[in-house]
């Protein structure tokens, strides 16, 4: 008779999970069910959840902080947790609480200018733009709050003959 270590009970391969951070519902559900069943994975998910040991709430308030720290706008991150199966209200919510007061223009700026750094080069300004784009701002707004000036890439201060 052979006995599963403890490591392959789905509750213990949940709560490890947990322990590393907040997880969602499906995150949570895909990693059970690597080493059980889907029924088995959906079940013990659904125990941890009403224990309050699991919650899309906290899972979407913790990758929206995550999220704004990285300089990502609310559409974005809307979009990552929406992609993570998390309810809209739900990350709806999260997006708002995180997001609340937020001036997106001025959160661009401090982004821009943190990943700059003092004296970027225009290939440095024009790789940051790009950066910024893909956490969700609009092109000529992240070419802007990167001094790069005109459509042929020139950043402010480039002398041109």
């Amino acid at each position: 008779m052979t006995s599963r270590s403890s490591g392959s009970d789905p509750r213990d391969v949940a709560l490890r999970a947990l322990a590393r951070g907040e997880k969602t519902r499906a995150e949570l559900e895909a990693l059970v069910a690597r080493r059980s069943d889907a029924a088995t994975a959906r079940a013990t998910v659904e125990q941890l959840a009403a224990a309050g040991l699991q919650s899309d709430q906290r899972a979407a308030e913790v990758r929206a902080r995550q999220a704004h720290a990285r300089g990502w706008t609310r559409e974005r991150t809307l979009e990552d947790l929406t992609a993570r199966a998390v309810a809209a209200e739900v990350a709806r919510a999260a997006v708002d609480q995180v997001y609340a007061g937020d001036d997106p223009r001025a959160h661009l700026q401090a982004e821009a200018r943190r990943l700059l750094g003092a004296t970027p080069t225009r290939q440095q300004a024009l790789k940051v733009a790009r950066a910024l784009v893909r956490r969700g701002h609009d092109p000529v707004d992240a070419l802007a709050a990167c001094g790069v000036d005109d459509e042929h890439g020139a950043t402010a201060g480039d002398e041109r003959d």
